[in-house]
């Protein structure tokens, strides 16, 4: 894995958002644990922040769904915000695999719970229900429902991303690649481990990092098969 280190703890706007989203279900009654070490700073989109090398690229309205034949068109979604961040990330498509925990397909349900705070209380990160239907390698149960992590604005609900990814959608489905920390899981290498089925075929939510387009494009049956190949 490699590291990518920009602006840490630095959010940008993307794009304002014409009246305020839904906040996600139940996060106005959880319990806030306690705040995580990074205090957010927010920044409007023109506005300085220190650059770094090998950084993302400037922040921009998230990526439309790309384009793969034979799927459906894309749907509009609530306008997310970029996020800039330290980030790990997978070189080979091996790596990624060998970093995850459980890859899984299944779909993003609606019950979220606030599981921690950013310290100046910018970020909320949610514990989201996300219930599996097969796992492809791991220990995962099929039909089990485990806590994924998503970020939203406190103020709103407005989900933040990363390299202009699409972020996940409730309803949909998924080909996540898991990794357990302490009980909730995050997507391995973020947006890299990441991708929307469609119509039978996977699309990667950004086409921004590496190793993505060996998943992009390919069935679920063929993204079974390289995940199996690559675990040998």
């Amino acid at each position: 894995m490699l590291r990518l280190v920009v602006s840490a703890a630095t959010l940008c706007v993307v794009a304002a958002c014409a009246g305020a989203p839904t906040a996600p279900p139940s996060t106005q009654t959880a319990t806030r644990p306690a705040s995580t070490t990074a205090a957010a700073t927010a920044v409007a989109v023109g506005s300085s922040h220190p650059a770094a090398s090998g950084s993302v690229p400037p922040s921009g309205p998230a990526s439309p769904r790309p384009s793969v034949p034979g799927t459906s068109p894309a749907v509009p979604s609530a306008t997310p915000l970029e996020l800039h961040t330290d980030r790990d990330f997978a070189l080979t498509f091996r790596d990624l695999v060998a970093d995850a925990d459980a890859v899984v397909i299944g779909t993003l349900e609606p019950r979220a719970v606030v599981h921690s705070t950013s310290e100046a209380d910018v970020i909320h990160h949610l514990a989201q229900d996300f219930r599996v239907e097969t796992t492809i390698a791991g220990d995962l149960k099929d039909g089990q429902t485990v806590p994924v992590k998503r970020s939203v604005r406190a103020a709103d609900g407005v989900p933040f991303v990363e390299f202009r990814a699409r972020p996940l959608t409730v309803g949909a489905r998924y080909l996540l690649f898991l990794r357990d920390e302490s009980g909730i899981y995050v997507t391995s290498g973020g947006p890299q481990g990441q991708y929307e089925i469609v119509d039978g075929v996977l699309q990667a939510v950004t086409l921004e990092m590496p190793v993505v387009d060996v998943l992009h494009g390919k069935t679920v049956s063929a993204a079974s098969d390289l995940v199996a190949a690559a675990q040998r």
